[in-house]
């Protein structure tokens, strides 16, 4: 597989999903090897890597850039291996709770191949990680391919399972928006996000009120999947089973996919 940048820069505006004020990322075309770097100095790697109120955070001490794993999904899932994000505000912006504004973006400033190529990591055999009642395992394939699943407060268990092609990662999990819970009325957080949908309070769960496809909570942890293993600097072909998966256990996968 080649490796891959965008053409031209690009700029997302919002607001932070912590923070709760401005949030920018201007994104800039790469070059071959340097990987993703934000702020100059941050690599997205997983000896960068830490979880912050259920997000994926890189960097150090004052040096850090909160929620990334929305991006890093958007970049899983389009191929891009190397690109400059410069982010205001600490963190990414929450756009719409998804990587589609991301994908969108970088699709219309275009993208390119560069002249080197990144080698996939195939496991060499069976691996697996579990914290509790989760778990992923991953086992070698010829491509990426996903099961999820997730049980939710209010909601009744949902199972997906995507062979994660550019095509479909763009249709069938980019648009995916995340949930959670919410330390603040629903209305002021979709005010100060500029939500274009109506939000809803389920068992302290706050979640779209409308899904935006079938199953949707399960296909945004494919998603945050995707971004945190994009921390291993390569594509991985395998076949990942996850069960109720988190930031962490996620992580904790890649950190063991790196040392095997």
């Amino acid at each position: 597989m080649r490796r891959r940048t965008i053409a031209r820069t690009v700029r997302l505006d919002g607001a932070g999903l912590l923070s709760r004020s401005a949030a920018s990322a201007i994104l800039k075309p790469g070059r071959a090897g340097q990987g993703i770097v934000l702020n100059e100095r941050i690599k997205a790697e997983l000896s960068q890597a830490s979880v912050r109120e259920h997000t994926t955070c890189l960097g150090r001490g004052r040096h850090q850039v909160g929620m990334v794993e929305h991006l890093l999904a958007a970049c899983a899932g389009v191929g891009i291996t190397d690109v400059e994000v410069e982010v205001a505000g600490g963190e990414l912006p929450f756009l719409d709770g998804s990587s589609r504004p991301f994908v969108a973006a970088m699709k219309r400033v275009g993208l390119i191949d560069l002249s080197d190529d990144v080698t996939p990591l195939t496991p060499v055999g069976t691996l697996t990680v579990r914290r509790g009642c989760s778990s992923i395992s991953v086992q070698p394939a010829s491509r990426l391919s996903i099961a999820c699943r997730t049980d939710l407060p209010g909601v009744r268990p949902q199972e997906v399972e995507l062979c994660l092609t550019a095509k479909v990662f763009e249709l069938d999990v980019a648009p995916a928006r995340t949930f959670g819970r919410l330390d603040e009325a629903v209305a002021i957080f979709k005010r100060r996000h500029r939500l274009g949908f109506a939000l809803t309070r389920r068992d302290g769960i706050v979640c779209p009120a409308r899904e935006r496809m079938s199953a949707e909570p399960v296909r945004h942890k494919i998603l945050d999947l995707m971004g945190d293993l994009w921390l291993l600097g390569r594509p991985l072909h395998a076949h990942v089973r996850a069960i109720s998966p988190s930031h962490e256990l996620n992580i904790a996968l890649a950190r063991e996919l790196e040392a095997s």
